[in-house]
């Protein structure tokens, strides 16, 4: 796509994948070096309180940011990458000037968004330009109408536009953009998680020899991710757990494994974009294990199913959850059986998700777990007997809780709570 500006072709392409995926590595590499190309390059990233002012996201990336607010009376700024032009231009007519359209008199937003796509005209006018805009999740409307503005002008201007964007609950804006590109012929690249060769490969670099039969298992949690890899050898590494012997490089130590602080941090940034719907079923799950049913979901949470179905089908959206044969293929264990199961697609975010806990509140909810194991057993005495499978199901993962760090207090209770007596 490179070359192809570079000859005056333009074309859009948008790069969507979870958090630490390699979106932005991906992008760097394809069009960091737009420069020896001699295409001009413009490169910004939207953050989550910048949602709260217009524009500011392409006001940013265009480097508009003194003469926006100067207009056309104050000093200019530079009008293009890497040039500048004396004076503040008239707008020419151009194929984003016929696109942006009358302004409505009065309207600054308005008056903005025509003003950034004269901008990037006047630089098209000059030289092949890439323009590239990072975490559209979290772009002001104004700015992601300016991006789909551009992204139909791309087969009028020698312009490459790219983007990036996290999966997940996303807002009708941004559901348009994604359609709107595709109808127009323009490029979506998904990217999922790396292989586990793959992932053996980048754990090896990180660690300095091939990963014994413990570092490989632990780093299987990360679930392909290449940061939450990145993250975990890391920290074991300053932690003096990665031993390296005759080109092995092994977990020494205790077999558990914690999340570290910086890991947990970038974790946590991932799930506070989750609407707190969506967390608080999330919490019930990591009670439940690695992996459940929605089934188990809907007994232990008192929902139906069908209560159920918008909130998990987002979180599968999001990349936090899938089908137990997609994590299979991430990497996850899977334990065998006959129901269909989801799981988290990443072992390290239960666990965040788990130990973000107080120990108090999963010893409750294991016991509340408990409790709807056993309700399920005595519906199932009086001819349910499929609740009665769901609550031995429940109450059987409940006692396996113990294997994560703090768990202790949360098996106690389910001992208390899912003993012989059915109705205890």
């Amino acid at each position: 796509m490179l070359a192809g500006v570079a000859a005056g072709v333009g074309g859009a392409v948008l790069v969507e994948g979870e958090q630490g995926i390699g979106k932005t590595a991906l992008l760097r590499r394809a069009l960091g070096r737009a420069g020896t190309a001699r295409c001009a390059l413009a490169w910004g990233a939207a953050d989550e309180l910048g949602q709260r002012f217009p524009l500011w996201l392409m006001t940013e990336c265009l480097g508009a940011g003194r003469e926006l607010a100067a207009g056309n009376r104050g000093p200019p700024g530079r009008d293009g990458p890497g040039a500048g032009e004396g004076e503040e231009q008239a707008i020419t007519p151009g194929p984003l000037a016929v696109l942006a359209g009358p302004v409505p008199p009065g309207d600054p937003v308005a008056a903005g968004v025509e003003r950034l796509l004269a901008r990037v005209d006047r630089w098209c006018a000059v030289s092949p330009v890439v323009l590239v805009v990072e975490d559209l999740q979290w772009a002001d409307e104004a700015s992601l109408l300016v991006w789909q503005r551009l992204a139909q002008a791309v087969g009028q201007l020698p312009l490459l536009l790219a983007g990036s964007l996290r999966p997940g609950p996303v807002g009708d804006e941004l559901d348009r953009l994604r359609r709107g590109l595709l109808s127009r012929g323009g490029t979506v690249v998904s990217l999922g998680p790396l292989a586990l060769r793959e992932l053996s490969e980048l754990a090896g670099r990180l660690a300095g020899g091939r990963p014994g039969a413990r570092l490989a298992e632990a780093v299987r949690r990360a679930g392909g991710n290449p940061l939450y890899t990145r993250e975990l050898v890391d920290a074991l590494a300053r932690d003096g757990r990665v031993r390296v012997e005759a080109g092995v490089a092994e977990l020494a130590g205790p077999r558990g494994v914690e999340v570290s602080v910086s890991l947990a941090a970038v974790i946590e940034r991932r799930l506070s974009a989750l609407p707190q719907e969506m967390a608080g079923v999330l919490r019930w799950a990591a009670v439940l294990g690695q992996e459940f049913t929605v089934t188990d979901l809907a007994a232990v949470t008192g929902r139906t199913a069908g209560q159920l179905m918008e909130v998990v089908g987002e979180a599968v959206t999001a990349g936090v959850v899938g089908e137990a044969a997609d994590a299979r293929a991430a990497g996850e264990g899977v334990v065998a059986g006959a129901a269909p199961r989801m799981a988290f697609r990443h072992g390290l975010i239960r666990q965040v998700l788990y130990d973000g806990m107080p120990e108090a509140l999963r010893a409750a909810l294991h016991l509340q777990a408990a409790r709807g194991a056993g309700a399920g057993r005595r519906a199932a005495s009086t001819g349910a007997r499929v609740g009665g499978r769901v609550g031995a199901g429940v109450a059987g993962r409940c006692r396996a809780r113990a294997d994560l760090p703090g768990a202790k207090g949360g098996g106690r209770a389910v001992a208390r709570c899912a003993g012989p007596d059915p109705g205890r």
